[in-house]
């Protein structure tokens, strides 16, 4: 997660600072266990089939319970980059959501330069819906945001 979280270029799509420690990663994995605990955000790490090593990370980044909505987010480490990992992780996710926490619709906010987690969403079924100002967060240039909305039905694939 360090790696992760402390490299520029992973980040650069991200709205979040940079991990300077070990304890900064390690206050990021206890928020993401408080999130859980109140159902706000539940986060996967991302392996390899038989390896224990984490090389990424995907989830329910902001959970709407009482609307039957949800965002997703996700990160992988570039060593691992074109695989179709992402690909396979977001569909087990959106079939988790989907179908057993009862989400009518999840939508990617994503950065309109990020061109590989475009084609990542729009592959599972996400639709590009625009680019919205008020999705502007803690980044230095204020960049807009572009969002990405899938509903249950049609189910993305994968």
């Amino acid at each position: 997660m360090f790696y992760l979280r402390s490299n520029p270029a992973l980040m650069q799509f991200i709205p979040r600072p940079l991990a300077t420690s070990h304890e900064d990663v390690l206050a990021l994995i206890n928020r993401f266990a408080e999130l859980a605990e109140s159902n706000t955000a539940i986060n996967w790490g991302i392996t390899i089939a038989g390896e224990d090593k984490v090389i990424g990370v995907i989830g329910y980044v902001k959970i709407d319970a009482a609307n039957h909505r949800a965002e997703v987010g996700y990160m992988l480490h570039d060593g691992y980059h074109g695989q179709g990992i992402i690909r396979e992780a977001l569909a087990a996710v959106l079939r988790q959501g989907f179908d057993t926490y009862g989400f009518h619709s999840v939508e990617a906010i994503i950065d309109p330069a990020n061109t590989a987690s475009e084609k990542v969403l729009t592959g599972a079924g996400f639709v590009r819906r625009g680019i919205s100002a008020r999705r502007i967060l803690a980044r230095p240039l204020g960049r807009h945001r572009r969002v990405f909305p899938a509903h249950a039905s049609p189910r993305p694939t994968g």
